[in-house]
């Protein structure tokens, strides 16, 4: 909590576009270094500092972009009216499957059990032995492997077990503008 409590001590700033909008412009995220100069910044530069300073103290994070429901003040006449606006918060992957959600503009965590498995580092070995076979190359499984195998009875052959995990995607800065 202290390092969400520094981070929120720096102004909160929109660009007027991002306001009228609700929409993170693609020049809107700045990188940790600016914001610290210029102490002032959209939840977006809030959010990649306490990503850095959470992964620098070894921490699995993530920044994670989504929408909220804000008042529509431009309908004025009806103060229960609410509009989809992107917003941003970090997410920390904890031990025993919990997640941590990080919320910069009011300092609030959310700590919700049982989101993820060791899962995720079986389907990068089984991306491996996916393409090692694409290769034609021959492929090796540790023996305390429960996950992936073959016996006899299929002829030696690895079976992998279907999933329903989507994949990781790899994105570049190209891929952001």
């Amino acid at each position: 909590g202290a390092l969400l409590h520094w981070v929120s001590c720096f102004s909160f700033y929109n660009s007027s576009r991002q306001e009228r909008t609700g929409l993170i412009p693609v020049d809107g995220w700045k990188d940790p270094q600016t914001f610290l100069f210029t102490k002032k910044g959209p939840v977006q530069d809030h959010a990649l500092l306490l990503c850095s300073v959470l992964l620098g103290s070894k921490q699995d994070a993530y920044v994670c972009k989504g929408t909220i429901q804000v008042p529509d003040e431009e309908a004025a006449e009806d103060e229960t009216k609410k509009k989809l606006v992107e917003h941003v918060w970090v997410m920390t992957r904890e031990a025993g499957g919990w997640v941590t959600f990080w919320e910069p503009c009011t300092r609030e965590m959310y700590h919700l059990p049982e989101r993820w498995s060791k899962a995720s580092k079986r389907m990068k070995d089984v991306r491996k032995m996916q393409a090692k076979r694409a290769e034609g190359g021959e492929i090796v499984a540790d023996e305390d492997d429960e996950n992936v195998g073959g016996d006899e009875a299929d002829g030696g052959q690895i079976q992998l077990a279907p999933t329903n995990e989507i994949a990781d995607e790899l994105l570049e800065m190209k891929d952001l503008e």
